[in-house]
């Protein structure tokens, strides 16, 4: 091959990949970043999108494909608006489709994934960290989802919040309105700057698209920036979860009937924004929710992730040097049986 020849070849290759690099946000390069303003009249959280307060909040439009073409222009577009006031941060999305007979929305029990549909999600960052966010989906139905990412590539899924959404779908595609608590979002209280980012999936087309990325990732180190969230509170940080176990047993034998009521308390407590603590009274550490089925076919111990929320909670802090599963200091173990 001529030197000529080669030279041609590069420059061609360098030229299809501009699109795509021109697009994502690279290491070194500047974050995507915008600016809200606060409002005194929220919105009412229904999917419709009709309330006064979107008019003139702050709205990025800018999206691109990371699938199936890297850095494309998405074939729909994706509006998002956000506002926010004491309490709430406010997130709406405008979800244009060409075809809305063809939106998936199968998914309806909250909580559970749904990879089939067609959704929206917003990543959260409070302390703008470029590890760590809090990632929220939500689909045609309203149906919502949430998860930690930890130390950029690791999802905890067994961790929840208590936020909100609605969704319904137009004739010209569908929309979604969200509003996140600020009382469960750990944030810098002295920085009005988030990290942040948005993405959509459109089912039928396998075609994924997102406000910021990079290689078609989108971890939080690849997001952008929100500006001037300022002078919120977290509230008191304190919850009040009370729990009763009560049990009973007979003994068809001897004739014995015994039982057990206890009472437990935990009043889980936010210090600082960066700070938390559980106050436990008479609680059994080693009850959670229901482990998920598993079956042991080597000589290892079987690895129980852990579910209660106190523990998921920057779980990523304990996670190092590529040892995701032993360097966790809070897990179940249960022994292969003989």
């Amino acid at each position: 091959m001529s030197t000529r020849v080669h030279r041609q070849i590069v420059l061609l290759s360098l030229m299809l990949l501009l699109p795509s690099l021109s697009l994502a946000v690279t290491g070194g390069g500047d974050r995507k970043s915008f600016r809200i303003s606060p409002t005194d009249n929220p919105p009412v959280i229904d999917g419709r999108l009709d309330d006064a307060v979107w008019a003139n909040a702050a709205m990025v439009d800018d999206f691109h494909q990371t699938s199936p073409t890297d850095g494309a222009v998405p074939t729909e577009a994706t509006i998002v608006r956000m506002t926010y006031d004491d309490e709430f941060l406010y997130i709406t999305a405008e979800l244009k489709d060409s075809d809305p007979s063809g939106i998936r929305a199968t998914q309806m029990i909250q909580g559970k994934l749904f990879f089939s549909d067609d959704r929206f999600w917003v990543m959260l960052d409070g302390f703008n960290s470029k590890r760590n966010d809090y990632f929220s989906h939500v689909n045609a139905n309203g149906i919502r989802r949430d998860t930690l990412q930890e130390n950029n590539f690791r999802f905890i899924d067994e961790w929840a919040a208590v936020w909100y959404a609605e969704s319904a779908i137009h004739e010209d595609g569908w929309a979604t309105e969200i509003a996140i608590p600020f009382k469960f979002i750990s944030f810098a209280p002295n920085s009005d700057t988030w990290g942040i980012n948005f993405g959509r999936g459109i089912i039928r087309k396998q075609e994924f698209a997102m406000w910021s990325s990079q290689d078609r990732q989108d971890w939080p180190a690849y997001g952008g920036e929100v500006t001037g969230i300022t002078e919120i509170e977290q509230g008191l940080g304190l919850d009040v979860v009370p729990s009763l176990s009560l049990n009973r047993s007979r003994d068809l034998v001897l004739g014995d009937n015994s039982g057990n009521f206890e009472p437990s308390l935990d009043v889980p407590y936010r210090i600082t924004p960066s700070l938390a603590a559980t106050f436990t009274i008479n609680t059994d550490f080693s009850t959670a929710e229901i482990d998920d089925q598993q079956v042991a076919l080597d000589r290892f111990s079987l690895l129980f992730p852990e579910k209660r929320d106190f523990f998921l909670q920057d779980a990523g802090i304990f996670e190092f040097g590529n040892i995701d599963t032993n360097g966790r200091p809070f897990f179940f173990a249960q022994d292969r049986p003989v």
